[in-house]
């Protein structure tokens, strides 16, 4: 119930779809007696375009999130074990049967050189993605790693986690962590307070190691090199984990607001 109200909730907020939305209702009021609110609104949603596709809105909101946790080291003490979750739906790679580096490939990247530096280290991989596709996000990863000749004997695949609660729930199920034991989980930058909240919230301590970062510290803002589209794609994303954050801390799931 919970995803479903989710995805209805996010089709409308979505700020992609929503400030497109907002220009086509006010176009439309423009012609009926409420004309006055239809100036209005088209002009919020002229400023939305124009400020989301000209102006570094994408990094501005992002960096928060990104650089919340700072980047893994690796350390000498023992790591019992490393938790990836899942990166997304890949759609393209479920219709043709090719890997798509840009929805998982940080992740495995990371799960294979962390799974080198700590070869006694349980390996898991978390997420079920959508229950209409006909392949989990944990299958997709099992087939990509085992075309790379990596040993998926190594992995612990749960696949039938839709969100990230369920994530840190399922896979302490199926893990059975032990108190005082290191484990690392690896996500992306921007989707790693929320991830590490819901693990704590779960009763299970974790170490970030984000990966997949959208932007780096220092600006390279630049005026007439922006894509309206890649940064309306990017601002959705990172909206999504804002508002994630908070219904989580509203609903018991993370231990914090803005985890730390």
């Amino acid at each position: 119930m919970y995803s479903l109200a989710a995805q209805i909730f996010w089709t409308f907020a979505d700020p992609a779809r929503l400030i497109p939305a907002l220009a086509v209702v006010g176009a439309i009021l423009l012609w009926t007696r409420w004309r006055r609110a239809g100036r209005l609104i088209v002009t919020v949603a002229a400023i939305g375009i124009f400020a989301v596709g000209s102006l570094p809105v994408a990094r501005w909101i992002a960096l928060p999130l990104e650089y919340r946790f700072p980047a893994f080291t690796a350390f000498d003490a023992d790591i019992a074990g490393i938790i990836v979750l899942g990166a997304g739906y890949a759609v393209v790679s479920d219709l043709t049967g090719m890997p798509t580096v840009e929805a998982s490939g940080g992740r495995l990247v990371k799960l294979m050189e962390l799974a080198e530096v700590y070869p006694r280290a349980r390996l898991a991989y978390t997420g079920g993605g959508s229950p209409t596709l006909a392949i989990s996000e944990a299958d997709r990863a099992a087939r990509d790693l085992a075309r790379v000749g990596f040993d998926v004997g190594r992995v612990a695949f749960e696949g039938r986690s839709l969100n990230t609660y369920e994530n840190a729930v399922f896979t302490k199920d199926l893990l059975a962590p032990r108190p005082g034991e290191r484990w690392v989980i690896v996500t992306s930058a921007i989707h790693m307070p929320r991830a590490v909240g819901t693990f704590r919230a779960a009763g299970w301590e974790v170490i970030p190691a984000p990966v997949e970062y959208l932007f780096g510290r220092e600006s390279n803002f630049a005026w007439g090199t922006f894509n309206p589209v890649r940064q309306f794609f990017w601002v959705s994303r990172i909206t999504h984990e804002w508002i994630g954050l908070f219904v989580y801390r509203v609903l018991g799931r993370s231990d914090a607001l803005f985890p730390r």
